[in-house]
């Protein structure tokens, strides 16, 4: 917070201070996700076991990953083409 936060009442100060503390708090409670996690966000954040991830691909085309079974479950709006690229890298679009 800005300003010169002397100036306030001592119980205005402790609040803000409380509140600062809640805040960061909070934010990194967030920035945790749940502990049995096996997909992630590019950051790392946990998202949850076998959470759905949505892709939107133009207006309206939108793809839909998860693991199901020990694999990579792929579903779109629309039809999709599966381009292999090397040995481990496939690309998945519109068709």
């Amino acid at each position: 917070m800005s300003g010169d936060r002397t100036k306030l009442p001592k119980w205005a100060q402790r609040e803000i201070e409380v509140l600062e503390q809640d805040k960061a708090y909070w934010k990194a409670k967030a920035l945790m996700g749940p502990s049995d996690s096996n997909t992630f966000s590019n950051e790392g954040r946990p998202l949850g076991m076998n959470a759905r991830v949505r892709f939107v691909l133009g207006e309206h085309l939108t793809v839909d990953a998860r693991i199901r079974r020990g694999q990579v479950e792929i579903m779109a709006s629309d039809r999709l083409a599966v381009i292999p690229h090397s040995t481990n890298v496939v690309y998945v679009g519109p068709y």
